[in-house]
């Protein structure tokens, strides 16, 4: 089944992806892999990236729970010195804009930069 095709990677995994948070849900379920498993994490992203362009998504709080998600992956998994944290606190920062939560997208704003300047230094 699909568990088994991701265990086993090649080409035919990323084609199997789960889509939908729902397929997500499903597998994470199954207790193989968990939220720092590739696949995941890059369905999450994916996922992000959809529901960051749909307004009832933003509203809703659903698109910043997923970017919440990925943030935690990441952090589990990526060193701390690695501009992809940047980029998904700031894709957080702007679904919070999108909905209105000036403040929480302040924060986020602020930690991306952080995560900047312990990448790549302050600028002068």
């Amino acid at each position: 089944g699909l568990r088994r095709r991701m265990l086993e990677g090649g080409e035919n995994a990323r084609e199997q992806e789960p889509e939908t948070l729902e397929q997500v849900e499903a597998l994470l379920a199954q207790g193989v892999l968990d939220e720092t498993h590739f696949v995941i994490h890059h369905a999450l992203v994916s996922i992000g990236e959809e529901m960051s362009r749909t307004a009832e998504d933003v509203a809703s709080g659903r698109a910043e729970a997923v970017w919440l998600r990925v943030i935690r992956s990441a952090e589990k998994v990526l060193q701390a010195n690695h501009s992809m944290h940047a980029i998904y606190l700031d894709n957080l920062a702007q679904v919070r804009v999108a909905a209105g939560d000036l403040k929480g997208a302040k924060e986020a704003y602020e930690r991306a930069y952080r995560a900047t300047v312990r990448c790549s230094g302050a600028s002068p």
